[in-house]
């Protein structure tokens, strides 16, 4: 009986041994498990929050770069509605200048012309009257 005792104890040694094994490798294997299960949890929170700032990031440029077209475009148009109004208002100005310019000349066109049709009419005159006193006096003459 004490072959068998001392067997029967290397048995339960060896069992408890292999158990203790067993329960040491499933302990690693779990522990790795969760280990990788947390580095991969990790990586994918990581990408999830790069993904995310990458998208705000390229939102945030969207919008400034949207932000700064319309405020160009709303620049130009201002700039053109400006120019166009200042060009308007010159070629006003030019347009009245002209006008004016043009009355004038008219006016003085006028002016010049009556002042040479009563000319033209009192040197007429002037010489009907020079005539008819050099008709009367003739005549007178003659008479005489």
């Amino acid at each position: 009986q004490p072959g068998i005792t001392t067997r029967y104890r290397l048995a339960t040694m060896n069992h408890l041994a292999t158990r203790y094994h067993l329960a040491t490798r499933y302990r690693l294997a779990t522990r790795y498990r969760l280990a990788t299960m947390n580095h991969l949890a990790t990586r994918y929170h990581l990408a999830t929050r790069y993904r995310l700032a990458t998208r705000y990031h390229l939102a945030t440029r969207y919008h400034l770069a949207t932000r700064y077209h319309l405020a160009t475009r709303y620049r130009l148009a201002t700039m053109n509605h400006l120019a166009t109004r200042y060009h308007l208002a010159t070629m006003y100005r030019l347009a009245t200048r002209y006008r004016l310019a043009t009355r004038y000349r008219l006016a003085t066109r006028y002016h010049l012309a009556t002042r040479y049709h009563l000319a033209t009419r009192y040197h007429l005159a002037t010489r009907y009257r020079l005539a008819t006193m050099n008709h009367l006096a003739t005549r007178y003459h003659l008479a005489t």
